[in-house]
């Protein structure tokens, strides 16, 4: 009976350290994917004010710092268990300590055991290794879920500007949904791209949020600050009149910002003046500061991140609109 309860708990503690290992493997995947969980894990480990705290960069580079200590420390207790078992000592008078007790005749036999043997020295070693991983699974698990959660259905993020004003403030917290389908008046987060926008490289890969106001196939001009979308004035209550660009612009004059700017030409004739397929208008609604589709031409699809669903400011959560 004994030679089955060894088998039955080394394969499980196999069973155990594997997971543990596949785990690890995707963690290490879906990070290289998304790096917004090290920012996360950075940003617990600094203080607010810090310069790490707000740059992004560092607070990454801390975050996969901390991140590789804590599953240094997981992996090495995967290899001592493993060494354990090669090292075969766990023994007959070690082993039923971790797999009796499920059943009552199990029980029984687990304190008639007790009474004739003493709890070896290998053993402790053992149940702590086995604590360890226990825990280790329970945290690579909590660790994957969040990871998962941030890279494919929504991640959370810090307005650091203000040309969203008055709906979002600096210091404002959203939560954005990770889609690339958008529609008009939704507040979204982009990925600046220098290789369809020429205006201001220093922003590449950095994110920004805005507001969607002309999508593919719309007809798109502003007329004395006015926004005109196919012919039709655009309805703007979120934006108030101090905040209000009061240039004249067209569709025409947008793309002249973009690095293919050649391109854009040729596909915007191609659709009788209309946006492109799969490309967007995002302005910001303080539209005299806003650094926007003005300033840098129109956004593709791939470089959304996602829209903004809820935000928190003094009050609260909110939904948007």
């Amino acid at each position: 009976m004994i030679d089955t309860y060894k088998q039955k708990f080394k394969k499980m503690l196999l069973i155990s350290i594997i997971a543990n290992l596949v785990i690890l493997l995707l963690i290490i995947a879906l990070t290289l994917y998304n790096d917004l969980i090290f920012q996360v894990i950075g940003k617990l480990f600094v203080s607010k004010n810090s310069f790490y705290y707000n740059n992004d960069e560092y607070s990454a580079k801390i975050g996969a710092i901390v991140f590789g200590i804590i599953y240094f420390i997981g992996f090495a207790t995967c290899i001592a268990l493993i060494l354990v078992m090669k090292l075969s000592v766990i023994d007959d008078k070690d082993i039923v300590w971790f797999v009796v007790g499920k059943t009552k005749r199990e029980q029984e036999y687990l304190d008639l055991y007790q009474e004739k043997h003493e709890y070896q020295k290998s053993g402790k070693i053992i149940n702590i290794l086995k604590n360890i991983l226990d825990y280790y699974m329970v945290v690579t698990l909590a660790v994957l879920c969040v990871i998962f959660v941030f890279s494919f259905i929504a991640f959370p993020a810090e307005v650091n500007q203000s040309s969203m004003e008055n709906t979002l403030f600096e210091g404002n917290r959203v939560l954005v949904l990770k889609t690339k389908k958008v529609e008009r008046g939704d507040i979204v987060v982009f990925k600046y791209d220098s290789d369809i926008q020429r205006n201001d490289p220093s922003l590449d890969n950095d994110l920004l949020i805005k507001r969607v106001i002309g999508v593919e196939n719309d007809k798109f001009e502003c007329i004395d600050g006015v926004i005109y979308i196919n012919d039709v004035k655009l309805e703007e209550e979120y934006v108030t009149e101090g905040h209000m660009d009061r240039d004249d612009y067209s569709l025409s004059d947008i793309i002249k910002s973009n690095s293919n700017y050649q391109e854009l030409a040729r596909l915007v004739e191609e659709n009788n003046g209309l946006i492109p397929e799969g490309y967007f208008i995002f302005l910001g609604d303080n539209r005299h500061i806003s650094n926007d589709s003005e300033n840098f031409g129109l956004i593709y699809y791939t470089q959304i991140s996602g829209k903004v669903t809820f935000y928190k400011n003094d009050t609260g959560w909110h939904k948007t609109n």
